[in-house]
């Protein structure tokens, strides 16, 4: 949100720095409120109607409406990303409960297994781009970093 609010501004020539902030808390807000409407329509909707006679029905519903925050917020010029944010909290507060035992459990282990292959993609991604960039090492600040570590760590583990 706040580089889109930046690079917009960029872009226009303008420099106002309120203008600005109002930008960013009126994208936020409305990205949120994008996020939460739609959760709580899904959960309204599984809970009156009777899906969960259709577990596949019902659990490919639950993926439409859990990319369906992104969606709306990205064709609104809005955060998806803090659409999807605020869906997946209330959905996980509310749709949940109102999903079959058959299908929280699919939805639950396909969620999982989605986010070990996305995580696996990117930590993959960025080993082999790796040796690809140009480092400049810098002993002092590599000293430092770890000085540092160190401290932090044994602070937070010796009282």
């Amino acid at each position: 949100v706040l580089f889109r609010t930046f690079v917009s501004f960029y872009e226009r020539g303008e420099h106002s720095w309120v203008a600005a902030a109002l930008q960013f808390v009126v994208v936020s807000l409305f990205s949120g409120f994008v996020g939460v409407i739609v959760a709580l329509f899904s959960s309204l909707l599984f809970k009156l109607t009777t899906l969960y006679q259709h577990p596949s029905l019902e659990t490919a519903m639950m993926f439409i409406f859990a990319y369906l925050p992104y969606l709306l917020a990205e064709a609104l010029d809005l955060s998806g990303i803090m659409a999807i944010l605020f869906g997946g909290i209330v959905m996980s507060h509310y749709t949940h409960f109102n999903l079959s035992p058959t299908t929280q459990m699919t939805c639950q282990q396909a969620l999982r297994t989605l986010a070990f292959m996305a995580e696996t993609a990117i930590f993959a991604y960025m080993g082999l781009s790796l040796p690809t960039l140009h480092h400049n090492f810098h002993p002092g600040l590599i000293a430092c970093s770890m000085g540092l570590i160190l401290l932090g760590r044994a602070l937070n583990i010796f009282p």
